[in-house]
């Protein structure tokens, strides 16, 4: 009987134990768990969800816009990346960094990234050009750009880093976060607006040289160019978008040697937090190497160039980017000449360059021997179109 009661009391014991560890659950449900990490890994989870976000409005975007050229052209083909989902490996990556005095690092085969522990350092983007091809650029230009609204910030401490090599100032101002992520060839600083009373404007100061100057382009993108007008780095279209994904409108300005994010999320219907990203670059082509091809069934060889673009410039399809990057690649790339082979490379370059990421492309495949033809039968194709020249 003793023992039958002892066996009922520890029962009793532990039914109230568990009822005060379920009740103490559901109060602190809503609260989150109080680890020095968690606002970083929501951070960080917020930015994944506001890439998938962009790209999959992005890819509305230039289907409605083929759907309506196909009709233009007359054309009932589909290109064959028209009903392309979104591909992760699309995505942006962050590269490795590692604390280096009083900085963040993260350094390649081709280019050097610097990003400052606190607000009063810059972002520096250097490239890495071995002494074999220096004669491909007279000059290296080292872009550098402040953290946003660097003046205002009430950031205190150090910047940390998180599990996906994203660099975070978390508190960097009132109802606002700041990351920055090394890429291949480009950094992203994103801002992270928590509330609607986070500013509307973000000022970014730039190293713009002596007699050089920004410049607007027709899909909003920004490039930078030195007194001879030639190209020293640029900004892709700036972007934002709510917690659901919805685009907010944002737009640059220029005010002399400072570029403005202007953020328009007043009075808007929109679910905070807001991710606004802008993304600045120094190169188009980060690599390009000729390899031999078979022809069919003739035992006879032909020539492939295989391009690896920049992440950034992956995310531009300005007009004038085109002809910048088939400028870069001409330069890195030897027996590019005018002629027929170098027309149709060039409209397969093109084509690659402002839809290839529908197809999370990271590398395009430029045929020598592809007819040269019109545009639109080029992007039909997918950008290669078959048949010899």
């Amino acid at each position: 009987m003793i023992k039958r009661n002892n066996k009922v009391a520890l029962s009793l014991i532990l039914l109230v134990t568990s009822s005060n560890l379920f009740a103490t659950d559901l109060n602190q449900s809503s609260t989150p768990p109080d680890f020095p990490d968690y606002k970083l890994e929501q951070i960080t989870k917020l930015i994944q969800a506001s890439d998938i976000h962009r790209s999959e409005n992005r890819q509305k975007e230039f289907n409605k816009k083929l759907r309506k050229d196909m009709k233009t052209y007359n054309s009932y083909a589909k290109p064959k990346f028209l009903t392309k989902e979104i591909s992760k490996s699309s995505l942006p990556h962050a590269k490795k960094v590692q604390k280096v005095n009083d900085t963040f690092v993260s350094k390649s085969d081709k280019y050097n990234t610097t990003i400052p522990l606190t607000p009063t350092g810059d972002i520096i983007l250097k490239e890495i050009m071995p002494k074999a091809k220096a004669r491909f650029k007279k000059s290296i230009y080292n872009l550098r750009v402040s953290l946003p609204n660097k003046e205002s910030s009430t950031f205190t401490g150090h910047a940390k880093v998180g599990k996906d090599n994203t660099v975070i100032y978390k508190d960097y101002q009132e109802n606002t976060d700041v990351a920055v992520q090394a890429l291949s060839g480009s950094v992203r600083i994103l801002t992270i607006l928590n509330d609607a009373n986070a500013p509307t404007e973000y000022t970014y100061d730039i190293n713009i040289p002596t007699d050089g100057h920004m410049k607007k382009l027709e899909d909003g993108s920004i490039t930078i160019l030195d007194k001879n007008k030639n190209f020293l780095g640029g900004f892709a279209p700036a972007w934002a978008v709510d917690k659901n994904g919805k685009k907010v409108p944002t737009h640059y300005e220029i005010r002399g040697n400072t570029l403005v994010q202007i953020v328009e999320h007043l009075s808007l219907n929109v679910t905070y937090p807001i991710v606004a990203d802008p993304n600045f670059g120094i190169n188009m082509i980060r690599k390009a190497k000729w390899r031999r091809w078979p022809k069919a069934g003739n035992g006879w060889y032909d020539y492939r160039l295989y391009v690896t673009p920049t992440a950034w410039a992956r995310g531009i399809h300005a007009k004038w980017y085109g002809g910048e990057g088939w400028k870069q690649l001409t330069r890195k790339v030897s027996y590019l000449t005018n002629n027929r082979a170098t027309t149709a490379m060039r409209n397969q370059y093109l084509c690659h360059l402002y839809f290839g990421w529908l197809q999370a492309k990271t590398e395009y495949h430029l045929e020598q021997w592809s007819p040269s033809t019109s545009w639109w039968n080029t992007l039909r194709h997918g950008c290669n179109v078959p048949g010899h020249i």
